[in-house]
């Protein structure tokens, strides 16, 4: 990879193939969208989580 936005680009590839799991704590006002991962020993707040993240 020679320029940052292949970087990006590849990052986002990568988080599309994503399936949504929780193995931590989600704060009941939370709001996750999409392909989020939770992993184990992970606490959320009442925040928004958008689409392909991995907490």
């Amino acid at each position: 990879m020679g320029r940052p936005w292949e970087l990006l680009e590849a990052n986002e590839w990568q988080l599309d193939g994503l399936d949504r799991r929780v193995d931590g704590e989600v704060h009941p006002d939370a709001d996750l969208r999409g392909g989020v991962v939770v992993e184990s020993g992970v606490e959320t707040d009442e925040t928004t989580i958008p689409a392909e993240r991995v907490l």
